[in-house]
């Protein structure tokens, strides 16, 4: 088996096929390449079904595993398959050979430095943000201006008072707009907005490609052997004083199990509870007990279950998302004997567990990191975070019946030296002590991020009183605590700062975020898109355009942040603790025989420090999972793409704020960026199978 790809089924000498593409999905033919690496030649394609003969191979090459093969047409090498996906297979009925395993076997690496691993670097570069553009106004008739058609009254009048305007349109995407613009004869602004949404598609496309082609089988196969060595230690602990947390530690890992792979078996024992909490999950009616942890009075809020955004485009998605959540959420509070018990139990049944012939905590690991990179670490306290307490109390690697032995009390006192979490995503009651109910282990915590901090803390118990409690934070919230004062403006007209505590506690986050420096904003993808985003509602200096000035494009620039502030969210709901508590004009296509009309010269929204952060994110994105098997070929050639396109607006933005006019090639490449555009959602849109080398 080639490291880090699907288990191979192929044969030389033994026949095979082009693997017909499932019912529903888009055939892509099989490239047929002249040598066994990406780089290699393309001589032809192969059509689903095609016979082949296996001639030679295997070869490693580019995280693929390469066969040559002969079919009626021609010979040459072909990909496998990627995990998940397979592009050949053994043709059927071909005799000795095995049918490909549903749950592929998995290349679980070492891990090492759990936490504090830095994933890939951020770098923007030195970006030139000076401006020298004169002052400027719209001429009250218009002479100054280059329009191409006649403009609706409403649209002349947000031109003449802001020097802009934005016209809705029928469209659902960037690119359609876009493309319509240069049929019409419009000029080409390329916005901030528009790229942000691009790169939100492929941020969820490689989100849910590592999901479905790698986190589900690992998740099942952790699951699986995390449940068989619970069960051995609720037989070794049955009839004593930990029988009971042995059961519920049973019963945990169950339900994730059975969500993942309905057809899991479970231990008779443990069915009933497991069965119980599972319809809790299904049901996601609201805030109800939970089964595997009857001592949590305030129950859990199973609506929280309820799968969302990519999550509902395939079953294996909608579970893994439930499981991930049920991972996420429930604590094993550091205060309740049983719970801290059980959560014992399960890190040592982390720590003593074999995965796929690698050590338990690696397979959790392997979970956990690139999550890490792509949101954050866990605001809870964690599986390494127990065990290094444990070493401490009862010695390096103590088995169970030496802790049992010497008592939960020590570690519980130690333990109480761990942070406790900053952001509150649990059921908690008025008059409860927040970190009692809240202190604990998860076997997969939720990460900490800077915007659900921050809503946090603007929201009661914070700010507000019992009697007039603020209960639902505003996305404007997480922008004025970014330093956009035309945000916290708007809040005030809302009447956000009329709340008891809101000033003082939005001066206290903004301080606290004010404080961070740039290597604590590219920590993760998450954080790195929210500096991004940062640019956009900061005023511009002295020497930028006159339209930038106004707060009508402060307003624009919020718009742009908050659509893409929104979609972040979508893409990151599992992962991301959440607190509790274009075109103007349109222009006619000219007649025939008609000159055509004087076009405005296209033009980048000129904001360079964006366009270099967009750059340093997608880059990132490509260092940090790609060398880690967790991101097709194909993917990293498209966020390429995007780095690409948005240092090249960096540069473009530079030219137009020292009023250096873009050459013609610069032009001609803004006339096409519906095509870039385009090619970026389709990209994001292709299914997984459908890729192939």
């Amino acid at each position: 088996v080639c490291p880090g790809t699907a288990p191979s089924f192929i044969s030389v000498g033994k026949p095979a096929r082009v693997t017909i593409t499932t019912p529903g999905q888009i055939s892509v033919p099989l490239k047929v390449h002249a040598q066994p690496s990406l780089s290699g030649t393309v001589i032809g394609q192969l059509a689903d079904a095609t016979p082949l003969t296996v001639l030679s191979g295997p070869n490693c090459v580019d995280h693929y595993t390469w066969w040559q093969v002969q079919s009626p047409a021609l010979t040459g090498w072909v990909a496998e398959g990627v995990v998940g996906s397979y592009f050949i297979e053994p043709m059927p009925g071909s005799a000795s050979t095995p049918t490909p395993a549903l749950t592929p076997t998995l290349n679980i690496p070492t891990i090492t430095g759990l936490n504090g691993n830095v994933f890939a670097s951020f770098e923007p570069g030195n970006v030139d943000t000076s401006a020298s553009v004169a002052p400027y106004q719209v001429s009250p008739d218009f002479s100054n201006v280059i329009v191409s058609a006649p403009l609706p009254p409403d649209n002349a009048a947000a031109l003449k008072q802001n020097m802009f305007f934005v016209s809705p349109n029928q469209y659902g995407e960037f690119f359609m707009t876009y493309r319509n613009a240069v049929d019409s004869y419009q000029p080409i602004l390329v916005t901030t907005d528009s790229m942000l949404h691009s790169f939100h598609l492929m941020f969820d496309k490689v989100l849910r490609t590592s999901e479905a082609n790698y986190f589900v089988p690992l998740l099942q196969q952790t699951n699986a052997a995390f449940l068989a060595k619970a069960d051995k230690s609720y037989q070794q602990f049955k009839g004593t004083d930990w029988e009971s947390a042995a059961l519920h530690a049973v019963a945990y890992f169950g339900v994730a199990t059975k969500l993942v792979n309905p057809s899991s078996a479970i231990p008779a024992y443990a069915s009933a509870i497991v069965n119980q909490e599972i319809a809790s999950i299904n049901q996601a009616s609201g805030i109800a007990p939970s089964a595997v942890f009857p001592a949590l009075t305030n129950g859990e809020d199973w609506s929280q279950y309820t799968p969302r955004g990519h999550y509902t485009k395939s079953d294996a998605l909608s579970a893994y998302f439930r499981a991930m959540i049920y991972y996420g959420r429930m604590t094993f509070r550091l205060k309740q004997d049983d719970e801290t018990k059980s959560a014992l139990m399960v890190a040592e049944t982390v720590r003593d567990t074999t995965v796929a012939g690698a050590p338990g905590i690696n397979a959790w690991a392997s979970l956990y990191q690139p999550t890490v990179f792509f949101v954050g670490h866990s605001d809870d306290l964690s599986i390494p975070d127990y065990l290094s307490v444990m070493d401490k109390v009862y010695g390096a690697n103590a088995p169970l019946p030496k802790i049992q032995a010497a008592g939960i009390a020590p570690f519980q006192a130690a333990a109480q030296a761990l942070p406790s979490p900053k952001i509150m995503g649990a059921v908690v009651q008025q008059g409860q002590n927040v970190e009692d109910e809240t202190k604990g282990m998860r076997f997969m915590g939720q990460r900490f991020v800077w915007d659900a901090y921050a809503m946090g803390q603007l929201i009661y118990f914070n700010v507000g009183t019992k009697q007039n409690p603020r209960t639902i934070p505003m996305a404007l919230d997480v922008f004025a605590a970014l330093g956009s004062d035309r945000a916290l403006s708007l809040l005030d007209k809302a009447g956000a700062t009329a709340y008891q505590n809101y000033s003082s506690q939005m001066t206290k986050v903004r301080s606290e975020i004010s404080a961070l420096t740039e290597p604590d904003w590219s920590d993760t993808l998450y954080d790195g898109w929210l500096y991004s985003l940062k640019t956009l509602t900061q005023p511009v200096a002295s020497g930028y355009p006159s339209v930038m000035t106004s707060d009508a494009y402060t307003d624009r620039n919020l718009y742009a942040a908050l659509g893409s502030y929104t979609e972040l969210k979508h893409d990151t709901i599992l992962y991301a603790k959440q607190a509790a508590g274009g075109l103007g004009g349109g222009g006619e296509m000219c007649k025939p025989g008609a000159p055509e009309p004087v076009v405005p010269p296209n033009y980048v929204e000129p904001v360079p420090l964006f366009w270099a952060r967009l750059a340093a994110l997608a880059e990132m994105t490509i260092q940090g999972l790609g060398g880690r098997h967790l991101l097709s070929p194909q993917d990293a050639d498209t966020l390429n793409f995007i780095a690409t396109r948005a240092r090249s607006f960096e540069q473009d933005a530079i030219a137009e704020l020292h009023n250096q006019p873009l050459s013609d090639k610069e032009q001609a490449s803004l006339t096409n960026y519906s095509q870039d555009l385009g090619t970026i959602l389709g990209a994001a849109n292709a299914d997984n199978s459908a890729y192939n080398a």
